[in-house]
């Protein structure tokens, strides 16, 4: 049984039939491993690209430059990848203003086409995407590649880059020479130099500037040198105690990186590697670094598809391989004249899995050698698999594009028929069988006027930047980083306190970030097979199941024979249900039987000053603010208008140790007697904290 994958679902009419017209003529069985006839070609399946209307402007199209280093008089230094990457440039501007309008899967409409519809591939990405995303970027059109180096490249992420090496250690005299050259503190090469004047590293200059203030003459530099030693001390301390994340947000805002970036969104990007690297056990800025200089491959891919431009509008730089299984609206094909790889048929020694291995033969009488038949055999095996791998490349390259197929590379110097097993690029394949109407040939002196109005258009934009006015500039950042947020104490402040916590406050900061820390936690559940008689529970369960079985019982009812033997049927733990025996003798009981009201589990919330809270914690605020605390009362009965709180303990407190232990919950009690008095306008008259572990009770008004 033979399943039959021809019907294409993503390109155009057009685009297919021209794959068919390459592939019906050179791939054959020993030659790509496949018999391309009709039942073999490719068919549209896609409805909405049926209509070939437009055809002409939708039609494959290939580009063929001229390039000799004796036809670029003008750049003696251009090579050919880079005439190239000016050809791909000039092709896609005039396909943005061409006004082609792609189809949109997810809005179901067409649209303008947009750089992020656009592809480049490429047989190998080194070291030829590097260039391509170089010259793509200054000529206006933001590109990025697979490769993670290329994001190095980027002046943004170089910078913080740069930043967080001298965090990390400031004694780093170029890295701490970019920062200095960055918008933000705009030194100068000839400031630079004025400062730079012992043997022992760049930043101790600038401390000694700082210190010894040895630029009275030159306020605006002193100014500029204050503010770089301010802010990496304040980045460098502060990466002393917190986490990777943490830092890098930081120090990308405290130093203004971040506000002058013109591409905030590729360090947003890099904020995200951040917490991926936070994730994965990197939490200092040394580990950071050392995970982006990596070379492995795995670390390189998670870099890659974390800092990805593709949701902004770029242009896409990648391998055929890559793209794989992939779609795009627009696909250009670079470097079809691109000699193949070779070399394996070169090889002292081949080895073929059908045919054995051959070596050159060896004369010991003449002290020659020569190849031998066999790796001649071998040779030509060799050649063919690897022409047929290379024609299921070109296929895949091809079939990527929806809309709109281009094929870029260098005119050839012969136009001699090849036969297709002599091919060396893919334009030997493509040329001959495709028709002269969609072949462009760009003449080198043509072309040479387009690629200096691209370089003339980038050095004015490098010399705008280079000229402006660094003092405003330099004293409206500061006016803008300057600024100081009036409500500061505000965002550190939690807005709802429990009394719990605060009554556990010590001599600690009591801080937005420790609540979070505590919160942030998933609590897990204790497993089923845990929970079987025999096996133990903590201190703190069964804290919380007394308490949780003292808020469901009927208090009143505990002197009634047959309501206690309910319960004992309930309770199948004989520790607790000793606890609620004892409990019931006790002094305690006979206040809740004699209560006219008796709450259990009472919820209140309370709003209070800092001021309030500050008496409790001893901690102090520049300003009041109003904070809301939250508690549950235990048990709070009500009797002739006046309250008694009782508060139930599971401390393994020790006999005789009850008033020492019950002073450490003062501070809770005395927010619980405040919240009643003045939610209820009732008076507390008593304040018992009770112990099950010996049956005890101290009422904290007597003390």
């Amino acid at each position: 049984m033979k399943l039959n994958l021809s019907y294409n679902f993503r390109s155009r009419n057009t685009i297919l039939e021209y794959v068919n017209s390459i592939f019906s003529n050179i791939m054959d069985n020993n030659l790509g491993e496949v018999e391309y006839t009709e039942e073999e070609e490719l068919r549209c399946g896609s409805e909405y690209v049926n209509n070939d209307s437009v055809k002409d402007l939708y039609s494959p199209k290939i580009l063929k430059y001229e390039y000799s280093k004796d036809l670029y008089n003008e750049f003696p230094t251009m090579t050919e990848i880079e005439v190239e990457a000016f050809v791909i440039v000039q092709e896609i501007k005039q396909l943005i203003n061409s006004g082609i309008t792609i189809f949109d899967s997810n809005k179901k409409d067409t649209r303008a086409i947009r750089y992020s519809d656009i592809v480049i591939l490429l047989r190998s990405v080194n070291p030829y995407a590097k260039k391509y995303c170089e010259i793509l970027n200054k000529c206006g059109i933001l590109a990025y590649s697979d490769q993670s180096v290329e994001y190095m490249n980027d002046k943004s992420i170089s910078d913080v880059y740069a930043l967080l090496n001298v965090t990390d250690n400031p004694y780093q005299d170029i890295y701490l020479a970019q920062v200095m050259k960055n918008k933000v503190y705009a030194f100068n090469e000839k400031e630079i130099t004025k400062i730079k004047k012992s043997r022992y590293g760049l930043y101790n200059d600038l401390i000694n500037y700082k210190e010894n203030k040895l630029l009275e003459n030159n306020e605006l530099l002193e100014c500029k040198i204050k503010r770089l030693i301010d802010d990496l001390t304040a980045i460098r301390n502060f990466a002393k105690v917190n986490t990777l994340e943490k830092i890098l947000f930081y120090a990308m805002t405290k130093s203004g990186f971040y506000y002058v970036s013109e591409n905030q969104e590729l360090l947003k990007r890099l904020y995200a590697l951040a917490v991926e690297c936070h994730k994965k056990g990197i939490n200092d800025v040394s580990g950071f670094l050392n995970f982006i200089k990596s070379k492995k491959k795995k670390d390189k891919d998670i870099i890659s598809e974390i800092l990805k431009t593709q949701s902004l509008d770029s242009v896409n730089v990648m391998s055929i391989h890559k793209s794989k299984g992939l779609e795009f609206p627009v696909v250009i094909l670079a470097g079809c004249s691109r000699k193949f790889n070779i070399e394996e048929t070169k090889n002292r020694l081949l080895i073929d899995r059908d045919l054995g291995f051959g070596i050159e033969y060896i004369s010991d009488i003449n002290k020659t050698y020569h190849k031998h038949i066999t790796k001649n055999a071998l040779s030509l095996s060799i050649k063919r698999q690897n022409l047929s791998e290379e024609m299921r490349i070109l296929y895949v390259a091809l079939t990527r594009a929806k809309e709109k197929l281009i094929m870029v590379g260098k005119e050839p110097d012969k136009k001699d028929v090849l036969i297709v097993d002599d091919a060396k690029n893919y334009f030997d394949w493509i040329l001959p069988n495709s028709d002269n109407s969609i072949q462009n040939i760009i003449k080198a002196s043509e072309f040479s006027s387009v690629i200096s109005s691209y370089i003339s258009e980038s050095k004015k934009q490098i010399k705008k930047e280079e000229n402006f006015d660094k003092t405003a500039y330099f004293q409206d950042i500061m006016a803008r980083l300057g600024y100081e947020y009036p409500y500061i104490e505000e965002t550190t402040l939690n807005r709802k306190v429990s009394v719990t916590e605060l009554a556990k406050y010590k001599s600690k900061n009591y801080d937005i970030e420790e609540f979070y820390n505590q919160y942030k936690t998933t609590i897990k559940k204790r497993p089923e097979f845990l929970n079987k008689s025999g096996s133990k529970q903590n201190a703190a369960e069964k804290g919380t199941m007394m308490h949780k079985i003292m808020a469901s019982i009927e208090l009143k009812k505990l002197n009634e024979r047959k309501y206690v033997d309910f319960i004992r049927l309930k309770i199948n733990d004989e520790e607790i249900f000793e606890y609620i025996k004892a409990f019931i003798s006790s002094p305690v009981y006979t206040i809740i039987c004699q209560a006219d009201k008796v709450f259990k589990e009472r919820v209140f919330f309370m709003p209070v000053n800092t001021s309030y809270i500050s008496l409790i914690t001893g901690q102090t605020y520049e300003k009041e603010h109003s904070i809301l605390l939250q508690g549950v009362i235990d048990c709070l009965c009500i009797k002739d208008n006046h309250a008694v709180i009782i508060d139930y303990k599971t401390d393994n407190v020790k006999q005789g140790n009850e008033k020492e232990h019950a002073l450490m919950y003062l501070n809770q009690l005395e927010i619980y007697s405040k919240a009643v008095e003045e939610i209820m306008g009732i008076k507390v008259e008593s304040k018992i904290i009770y112990f099950f572990k010996t049956n005890s009770h101290i009422d904290l008004n007597l003390l």
